[in-house]
C-alpha cells in the first residue's frame, strides 16, 4: 500500500495530551488530525465523541497517559467509540504507559499495572503500540491484544554518538535498569556498563547510592541510561556518586520525562546534560532556559504505522505468547 492510499484507509485521533504528537506524525504522514468533541457532564463525569466517519478505516489513536487519570479515560473511551463506530482495527498509540511502576504484588495493594492494562484491552483496541516500558513482562496484562514495544535506544544512540566526548561509560542507576543501559551502550559501541545500588527509606526516598566499581568511571564522561525520570532523586545521586569517583562529565538519558516537582530544577544542578524524549508533553521543556535536548519520536510513531499499514514484515521480534513485539 502507498503513501497515496493512506489518508482512505487511515483515521488519526488524539486525547488531549497527545494532540502534539499526533499532529506531527499526521504531517509526516499526510493524514490529517480526525475530530473530536470531549465534554463533561455537570458533576464532572467526562464524555468523548469521534466526529468523523470511521467505518471500515484503520484508527490510530494517540495518548500518553500520565497524570491526572482522565488522560488514561479519554483513550479507553475514544478506543471504545472507534469500535462503536465501525472501525476496521483500533490501534492505541501510547507515548507514555502509566501505572507501570506498579508491577508486583503486594499484601493490601492492588497490582495497579494489570488494572490499567485490562481497561485499554477491553477498549475495544486490537493493538497497542508502547514505548520503552518500565517493566516488560507486564505486557502480558494486555491480554490477546498485538503488542508493538518501540525503543527510543537508536534514536537516543544516534544523537549521543554526535554528542558525547570521549572516554565515556554508559551507567544504569540501579540493577534493574542494566539491560536497558546495555542495549544503549552495545549501540554506542561500549562494551561494558557500571551499575549503581540503592537503598530506600521506609517511605520511598533513595538513602544511599553506591557503585562497586568507581575506577570504571574515573576520568570519563558518564552517560546514565533509565526509562524515566519521576522526582529525579534517583539520578541526582547518582551523579554526585559518579562526580565523587572522578568522572569528568555527568549526563543522562532518559524516555519518559515525568519530572514531578523540582525535578527538572534538581536535575539541572546535578548533570551536564539531559537528554529526553516528548513522549510526556512538557511546556518547561520547550523553553531554551531549559538546557535539556528533546528528541522527537513522531517520526518513529510514523514509521511503525506505514509498516504496519503496508504489510512490509516488521523489523520487531517476538517477546511473548500474547504477541507482544519489541522494535529496536
Amino acid at each position: 500500500m502507498g503513501k497515496a492510499s493512506y489518508k482512505a484507509s487511515i483515521a488519526l485521533f488524539a486525547s488531549t495530551p497527545g494532540t502534539s504528537m499526533a499532529l506531527a506524525i499526521g504531517k509526516l504522514l499526510r493524514v490529517p488530525l480526525g475530530k473530536v468533541r470531549l465534554e463533561r457532564f455537570s458533576d464532572g463525569e467526562l464524555r468523548a465523541q469521534l466526529l468523523d466517519d470511521v467505518v471500515g478505516k484503520d484508527v490510530f489513536i494517540v495518548g500518553p497517559t500520565h497524570a491526572p487519570t482522565d488522560n488514561l479515560l479519554e483513550l479507553a473511551f475514544m478506543a471504545d467509540a472507534a469500535r462503536g463506530g465501525g472501525a476496521k482495527c483500533v490501534t492505541l498509540i501510547i507515548p507514555y504507559l502509566s501505572y507501570n511502576r506498579q508491577d508486583k504484588h503486594k499484601p493490601g495493594k492492588p497490582l495497579s499495572s494489570r488494572v490499567v492494562m485490562d481497561l485499554l484491552a477491553r477498549s475495544g483496541a486490537s493493538r497497542v503500540i508502547v514505548v520503552d516500558i518500565h517493566a516488560e513482562h507486564t505486557l502480558e496484562h494486555f491480554g490477546g491484544l498485538e503488542v508493538l514495544h518501540l525503543s527510543a535506544a537508536p534514536l537516543a544512540a544516534a544523537y549521543v554518538k554526535k554528542t558525547l566526548k570521549k572516554p565515556f561509560a554508559v551507567a544504569s542507576p540501579d540493577r534493574g535498569g542494566i539491560a536497558r543501559a546495555q542495549a544503549l551502550a552495545t549501540l554506542l559501541g561500549a562494551s561494558d556498563v557500571v551499575f549503581f545500588e540503592k537503598s530506600r527509606h521506609e517511605h520511598g526516598a533513595v538513602k544511599s547510592m553506591t557503585t562497586a566499581t568507581p575506577e570504571k568511571i574515573t576520568g570519563k564522561h558518564v552517560l546514565f541510561v533509565d526509562d524515566m525520570i519521576d522526582s529525579g532523586g534517583t539520578l541526582v545521586q547518582a551523579a554526585a556518586v559518579a562526580k565523587k569517583a572522578g568522572a569528568k562529565t555527568v549526563s543522562a538519558f532518559a524516555s519518559h520525562a515525568v519530572l514531578s516537582g523540582n525535578a527538572l530544577k534538581n536535575l539541572q544542578s546535578a548533570l551536564s546534560g539531559l537528554i529526553l524524549t516528548d513522549t510526556i508533553p512538557h511546556v518547561a521543556l520547550r523553553s531554551k532556559q531549559a538546557r535539556v535536548t528533546v528528541l522527537p519520536l513522531a517520526p518513529l510513531f510514523a514509521q511503525t504505522i506505514i509498516d504496519l499499514m503496508s504489510s512490509r514484515p516488521s523489523k520487531a521480534r517476538a517477546k511473548s505468547p500474547q504477541k507482544s513485539r519489541r522494535t529496536r
